[in-house]
């Protein structure tokens, strides 16, 4: 049996999820918020895609308001998919994951078809400026006339004062967050899991 497939993902995906709540400010708000105000009428007929997913973390969370919605989510990390399509398997949570490159033209051609609702979270901040205006594009193409699409990212401020507040803000926050909740760093997340996976060959894929 590969590394892979004894690993606990649940119970990873559950660190993942400590570990984001302490580095993200009201991150379950957020996610609440983007489900809540689209306002679409809950039934089979809609179609949701998240892009960006990770493992998950936003999809599993849209299944509450609409659970009878069909997910698409699209990523390219093997490692985030391989925990997503666990969780989604064991928790009965039904999502169709798909490993794409949202920097490569065409990476929207997994799927056919247009969509209710886009979201995506802390995810699209790692693309170029280039590939991230390909992608407001495609999500703009495959949006359904009154669809919406929320990205809860990361936004600096036009102000130098502004931002540096802001950090230092973020900064003290995080630092009592991480100290009464005994979260993974980012950097400890990963040396951890990828531990754990020894020669896999996920993390080499990342």
């Amino acid at each position: 049996m590969q590394a892979s497939q004894r690993v606990d993902w649940v119970s990873w995906f559950e660190r993942w999820e400590e570990s984001q709540n302490c580095y993200i400010p009201e991150r379950e708000a957020r996610f609440d918020l983007m489900f809540s105000r689209a306002g679409l009428t809950a039934g089979s007929q809609v179609r949701i895609l998240d892009v960006g997913c990770g493992p998950g973390s936003v999809a599993f969370r849209g299944l509450r308001h609409y659970p009878e919605a069909e997910f698409v989510a699209v990523d390219i990390d093997p490692v985030l998919l391989a925990m997503a399509r666990a969780v989604s398997k064991e928790r009965g949570w039904p999502v169709r994951f798909i490993q794409e490159d949202l920097r490569e033209p065409g990476w929207w051609e997994s799927y056919a078809g247009t969509f209710d609702l886009v979201v995506s979270a802390t995810a699209l901040h790692w693309l170029g400026a280039e590939s991230l205006a390909e992608v407001y594009c495609r999500v703009h193409s495959v949006l359904r006339p009154g669809g919406w699409f929320f990205n809860a990212d990361h936004v600096a401020s036009d102000d130098p004062d502004t931002q540096d507040r802001f950090r230092q803000l973020l900064t003290e926050r995080r630092e009592v967050t991480f100290r009464e909740n005994e979260c993974d760093s980012w950097d400890g997340f990963w040396e951890e899991l990828g531990a754990e996976l020894g020669d896999s060959g996920l993390l080499g894929n990342r």
